[in-house]
């Protein structure tokens, strides 16, 4: 280990396996020879940097970090038996140029172990069962085309991400973002037996448009992220075909449909989704980055699920029968000027409306509740009618909605949670029932009242929970109650 002046070795017959760490950080060793070594231990050639040539038989077994950072290192042979390349076993190894892969049943690439291969220009699979862990063949620069058959089983995170690949042919599904950031990637083929598939899993490439087989049973327009959980989406695409014959999906308008579950998956710019009671739910991100114009949502449509139209263009919508409105549903949807809230909205999710700068009325439903941050930073709201029936007015709802000049609170309300109205610079006049019970702090911070109507006597509002460690207004404010008016000062 660490010596520097080895420059080759030959091993007797007897040996057939080299330890771990036995010539790692040997500088200088350029030729290795062993006709029956067929082992080779973790971390044995690590960091021989002018390793070039290896003369084993086919290699049956190798550890994590075998050959790491073996710079020299342009080619190696494997043998059919092998069960796993380990972790690492070959990353960094630059001038490697191609390598065959075992054809043994359930074959496993483990996380990095061809990462960063920049001279790798050929990987050849075999029709072996086989699966491809995190990061397998991540940066590799001249890896401009391959073909994954239908035997692999599963694709790992990032496992091709910043690669030099052009041409991708491939019969596994597409997941965990196996193909983010391979920038020139921009023809890809999948074939029939691939199940599901990633949009967002080619992010940042030149991908336009995708055929999605008969085989394919479910599509996702934004990725897992590592997590599992969602992410929004950075990649759409331009244009889609759905093979004939496809039980499960089909294109209508320029949407993507999950037959059986009656919802658009993802709509092209401007598409039209279909009125002939095909469509019962707007999916996650379906319309996201869209151009849109005017939507009239059909009758069918009773849910909008989560940033189903987010940072898309759409100006306005009739939402028809909706019933449900989820989280982001129409985040940052700047150009979106009027919503037509239909008698049977039920739910908005929180932040669904969240940055929608251009709109100007709310007047919502009379059986409809609301989540937190759900119209916050509407800049140009001026008008809100709210909910009869509810008792909650969620945190930071309204935030940053500088242009309202009026609210009425109704009826029934009791809680009025954290900074509802805060940084509404605009809001002079404020209507607050008898029932409420409970003002959390900040609710009406950074805005123009200076006397606050309240419907109950000078002794219930004394009762009234205002704050603890901040009050519900920054300043002196009067309130007006229905036997007198009473100062709060807030110290």
């Amino acid at each position: 280990y660490s010596n520097h002046l080895i420059t080759s070795v030959t091993f007797p017959d007897f040996m057939t396996s080299i330890d771990a760490y036995a010539f790692g950080n040997c500088s200088n060793l350029k030729t290795v020879r062993g006709a029956c070594v067929t082992q080779v231990d973790e971390y044995a050639f690590n960091y021989c940097s002018k390793l070039e040539e290896v003369n084993f038989l086919p290699l049956e077994k190798l550890g994590k970090s075998a050959f790491l950072t073996c710079s020299k290192l342009k080619s190696v042979s494997l043998s059919d038996s092998l069960a796993e390349i380990p972790e690492d076993c070959f990353s960094q190894c630059v001038a490697l140029e191609s390598i065959v892969l075992p054809s043994a049943e359930g074959l496993v690439l483990r996380d990095g172990c061809f990462e960063f291969c920049d001279g790798l220009k050929s990987v050849t699979f075999k029709n072996n069962t086989f699966s491809i862990e995190k990061y397998a063949f991540s940066s590799c620069d001249l890896l401009e085309e391959i073909t994954i058959p239908a035997t692999c089983t599963d694709i790992g995170y990032h496992a091709f991400a910043y690669c030099g690949l052009k041409k991708l042919t491939i019969g596994t599904s597409v997941t965990n973002s196996a193909f983010e950031y391979c920038k020139e990637l921009s023809e890809v083929t999948l074939l029939e037996g691939v199940k599901r598939v990633e949009i967002d899993a080619f992010r940042d490439s030149k991908v336009e448009s995708l055929n999605f087989p008969a085989s394919c049973e479910s599509v996702l327009v934004q990725a897992l992220d590592v997590y599992g959980g969602y992410y929004t989406p950075k990649f759409i695409l331009k244009y889609f075909t759905v093979a004939d014959g496809n039980p499960v999906l089909k294109k209508s308008g320029d949407c993507l449909i999950d037959i059986g579950q009656k919802k658009v998956i993802m709509g092209l710019d401007n598409a039209q989704i279909p009125d002939d009671g095909s469509v019962e739910t707007i999916g996650l991100y379906a319309f996201c980055k869209r151009e849109l114009g005017d939507v009239v949502l059909p009758e069918s449509v009773v849910r909008i699920d989560t940033g189903a139209f987010y940072q898309s263009t759409i100006e306005s919508i009739v939402l028809s029968k909706v019933q449900n409105i989820n989280t982001e549903a129409f985040r940052q949807c700047e150009n979106l000027q009027s919503v037509e809230f239909n008698d049977g909205l039920k739910w908005i999710g929180s932040d669904a409306f969240e940055y929608c700068k251009s709109l100007k009325v709310v007047s919502l439903p009379e059986n409809c509740s609301f989540g937190s941050w759900a119209f916050a930073y509407c800049s140009a709201l001026e008008s809100v009618a709210l909910p009869p029936q509810m008792n909650i007015l969620p945190n930071c709802a309204f935030k940053g909605c500088s242009a309202l000049k009026e609210i009425v609170v109704p009826s029934r309300v009791e809680i009025i949670q954290a900074s509802v109205f805060d940084g509404c610079t605009s809001l002079e006049s404020v209507v607050l029932p008898s029932t409420v019970k409970s003002i959390y702090s900040d609710a009406f911070k950074q805005t123009a009242v200076e006397e606050i109507e309240f419907g109950g006597t000078v002794e219930e509002w004394q009762q009234v929970y205002k704050g603890s460690s901040r009050p519900f207004i920054e300043r002196p404010v009067k309130i007006k109650c229905s036997d007198g008016t009473v100062e709060e000062t807030f110290e």
